[in-house]
């Protein structure tokens, strides 16, 4: 009697399901972390709105009012970008019944997805710079 289904591969064969496994993980993570780091840049950029209305109120402020509109601009791509992510979940959850052709599009819109992402950290540290100079000159 076999105790464990493994004991008939030889070690290649145990290897590959192995490292398959945690290609699996990875891509799990992958998500995760996505996850995470939007959950933080919108957080950073909800205080970038708060210290944009913080500096627009001080009473030496030249500072016209139309650059909230930087840091809204910003929430509104978040919020897209979490969007697309949740679209994308929905997709893989039913992937068993997509055709060929609709699993291949999903491919080019992750790559898509990444780059609104990555697009995403660099508006928000463009934000975060005019934000910065901005300070300075009031102060």
């Amino acid at each position: 009697m076999i105790d464990q289904p493994n004991d008939c591969l030889n070690d290649d064969e145990k290897s590959l399901i192995y490292f398959d496994e945690i290609q699996k993980q990875g891509i799990k993570d992958i998500c995760k972390y996505f996850d995470r780091m939007h959950d933080k840049i919108f957080s950073f950029n909800n205080m970038l709105i708060a210290g944009y209305f913080v500096i627009i109120a001080m009473p030496q402020s030249t500072i016209s009012s139309w650059w909230i509109i930087l840091p809204i601009v910003n929430m509104i791509h978040l919020v897209y970008v979490d969007y697309k992510m949740m679209e994308k979940s929905r997709f893989e959850g039913s992937i068993m019944s997509k055709s060929l052709t609709d699993i291949h599009v999903h491919g080019k819109n992750i790559n898509k997805i990444t780059q609104r992402s990555l697009l995403t950290i660099c508006l928000t540290l463009l934000v975060t710079i005019v934000f910065v100079i901005q300070f300075i000159i009031v102060i």
